[in-house]
Parts: C-alpha cells; sequence; structure tokens
C-alpha cells in the first residue's frame, strides 16, 4: 500500500504541472486581450487620420493636386503619422479617375507586446478615407434646377446674348443653351438625353449624370426668423408708401431696413432698393424696375419662394405690365440687380430677365431656372473647405 504522503506529493506534482498549463493558456489569452485591443485603438486612430487628412485636401482640388497631396500628408503629421518608423502614408489624387477625388491610406507595422509569447511578432493595422467634392472648382454650382423632365419646360434655359457663370451648372432634367457669347467657367451635368447647346463653353466639359442630385441646400419657411410681415392674404408690395420699411423711415435713402421680410402671399417690390435683407414667401417674390443691390441677412438667403400653389393673379392693376406666375416663384425683370446669396425656390421657376444681373457669390436654386436678361454673371458660392461645393467622404 502506497504511503499517503507519496500519494499526496504526487497529486501535488500533477496540480502543479496542470496550473503552469492553465496559466499559459491564461496568459496567451491575456496577451491576445491587450494587443487586440491596442490593435483596434490604433486603427481608429489611424482612420481618423485618414478622415481628417482627405477631407482637409479635398477643398484644393481639382486646381491644385499637389496642394491637395501636401494638404492630407501635412493632416496626416498633425494626427501623429508623419511616415516614418513603420509608417506608410499613399496619397492618390485623381482617385479612379475623378480629379475631384482624393484617397488617403495609412499604414502602420505594429509590434505586439505580450503575443510574442505565442510566437506573433507584428501585425498590419491602417485607415483609408476617399474624400470628394461636388461642385466648381472652389465654387458651389452656381445654378441648379432640381426638376426632373425632359420635354419642355426646360429645367435649365438660357437664351442671354451675354453671360458668364463661373462654377457648376446642375440640371436633373434638360437644358436649353442659345445666346450669342455664354461663358461657363466649371462643369454642366444633366440628366436627359441630347442637351440643346447653340452656344458656349465650358471649361470643365460636359456630363450626363446617370441620376438626379440633391438640392445643394434645404430650407423651409419655418426656418427663418421674421422680422417684418404683413397680415393680408393679398400681395405684399414694397414701394415708396411703405416707409415703416426705409431706412429711417425714408424711402427717399432707396435703402430698405435689415431684417427678414416674410410673407404667406406674394411680395412685389417695384422700387429700386438696396439693402441687407431676405425675403420669404409661401409664393413668389417678384422684381421689376430697379436698379437694385442686395445682400442675404439670414442664412446666406437672400430670396426664399415656396410657391404653395399653382396659380396666383397678377399682383399688379389692371392694365399694368404682368408675368406669368403660374409656375413663377421668383422673377427679376429689372434695368439692373445686383445681389450675393441663395435664390431658392424648391417649388416654381427662377426667371431673370431684363437688362443686367450680376452675382459675385450666389447659389440659384430652383426647381427650374430661366436666364433670359440682355446679360450677366454669376460665381457660385466661394467653397472654403466645406461650404456649398459638397465635401464629403465617400469611401
Amino acid at each position: 500500500m502506497e504511503p499517503q504522503n507519496a500519494r499526496i506529493h504526487r497529486e501535488g506534482g500533477q496540480m502543479l504541472v496542470l496550473f503552469v498549463l492553465a496559466l499559459g493558456v491564461l496568459m496567451g489569452f491575456v496577451a491576445m486581450t491587450v494587443d487586440v485591443g491596442m490593435i483596434l485603438h490604433e486603427r481608429r486612430s489611424l482612420q481618423n487620420a485618414a478622415d481628417a487628412a482627405a477631407l482637409a485636401s479635398v477643398a484644393e482640388l481639382p486646381d491644385s493636386p499637389s496642394e491637395a497631396v501636401a494638404a492630407a500628408q501635412e493632416w496626416a503629421e498633425k494626427n501623429g503619422y508623419q511616415g516614418e518608423d513603420g509608417v506608410t502614408i499613399t496619397i492618390t489624387t485623381p482617385y479612379n479617375g475623378d480629379p475631384n477625388s482624393i484617397e488617403v491610406v495609412i499604414e502602420e507595422e505594429m509590434p505586439f507586446i505580450f503575443a510574442r509569447v505565442l510566437g506573433l511578432e507584428s501585425t498590419s493595422v491602417g485607415g483609408r478615407a476617399v474624400a470628394s467634392r461636388d461642385g466648381g472648382p472652389g465654387y458651389g454650382p452656381a445654378i441648379f434646377a432640381a426638376g426632373t423632365g425632359c420635354d419642355s419646360p426646360k429645367e435649365v434655359e438660357t437664351s442671354s446674348a451675354e453671360i458668364v457663370v463661373i462654377g457648376d451648372i446642375i440640371s436633373n432634367g434638360s437644358v436649353k443653351m442659345t445666346g450669342s457669347d455664354i461663358d461657363v467657367q466649371g462643369a454642366l451635368a444633366y440628366i436627359c438625353d441630347n442637351p440643346q447647346l447653340n452656344t458656349g463653353t465650358f471649361t470643365n466639359g460636359l456630363s450626363q449624370m446617370s441620376e438626379p442630385m440633391d438640392w445643394p441646400v434645404y430650407f423651409d419657411y419655418s426656418d427663418f426668423d421674421c422680422d417684418f410681415t404683413i397680415e393680408s392674404s393679398d400681395p405684399w408690395q414694397i414701394k415708396e408708401d411703405t416707409a415703416e420699411l426705409w431706412l429711417n423711415d425714408d424711402p427717399g435713402t432707396g435703402v430698405l431696413k435689415s431684417g427678414v421680410y416674410c410673407h404667406v402671399d406674394d411680395i412685389v417690390v417695384s422700387q429700386g432698393a438696396s439693402g441687407n435683407v431676405t425675403f420669404v414667401s409661401r409664393e413668389g417674390v417678384y422684381f421689376k424696375g430697379g436698379p437694385y443691390d442686395f445682400t442675404p441677412y439670414q442664412y446666406d438667403v437672400l430670396i426664399y419662394a415656396e410657391k404653395l400653389s399653382t396659380y396666383a393673379p397678377c399682383p399688379y392693376q389692371t392694365g399694368k405690365e404682368c408675368f406669368n406666375w403660374q409656375d413663377t416663384a421668383v422673377h427679376i425683370s429689372t434695368n439692373s440687380f445686383t445681389f450675393e446669396g441663395i435664390i431658392f425656390a424648391p417649388n416654381g421657376k427662377i426667371q431673370f430677365s431684363g437688362s443686367t444681373i450680376v452675382s459675385p457669390s450666389a447659389g440659384v436654386y430652383g426647381d427650374t431656372v430661366k436666364f433670359s436678361a440682355s446679360s450677366g454673371s454669376i460665381t457660385g458660392l466661394i467653397d472654403a473647405g466645406g461650404g456649398l461645393a459638397s465635401v464629403r467622404l465617400i469611401e
């Protein structure tokens, strides 16, 4: 019979072996848990750095790809990755042939700490981001038509003798351009086949889109803070006899008081004016005469015209000249109209007629847009790295 002390000693030795084996497995789990946690943390850091580098650099496209690459490198370094000590930074633009897109890939060979007891030395982790910008070179879209018809009326139509557009023209439907001199320093993008282009030069070419684009911006009537209103269901005519709306209550100044002008019906301005204002209507906004010189008061919006009804009567007295109000949300028929800001008509037509239309910073966004003034120059809103040109991550 085996002595009891010997049996206990042998069993204790077995337990020691089992403990050592279990300890090895436990240490392996701890090693993997710690190292995997560190890898996941580093992967998030790499992805954040790639996102930041791509978004910061895409604003330089398409005009300055070399500056875009430099900006991406700079932002990677700001986030702690300098392309050394096992870090590789790869920047590609144009990406997939698109001069408006840039790819940033940051990879790092990360050594294991505890997992080396399992024979694992290191692993590769990385972050990747692709950013793109819609819109023209440094500008948001100057003209955007959301309508999707491919017959008449045309969603974008120009018949001016002379017009310069700096920025893109985008139509979710058809395009018709006539006139003696049309210069688009940007691109023309459209949906419908066979655009009618009797004239025009396009710096960034033509492109047919496969699907409609979303609005560059979107507002609702309730978004605006109304400073001036009128209690009436009739059109609001802003002219000389509305003294309380003019600077110092004096129409002779020709300057409207700063603020947001709101009305549930048409707003009609028939006396030349200037001012820092925003016109907001559930129907239409119309200008006649002139000259006018306006800057936007709220949200960079000069005019918001909702055009809820399909028909509105002529707001002028019988016998006076009238526009066709049926589908027109904004009609600017003046001898001179200078403005900055967004003109937004989500349900109707924006029409320019008369003589000279000038804007150094504008976004003309309507269901349809028609430009028949004798001459004009419209520059899209400047995009300073994230404005209306829609800089975004796409991958």
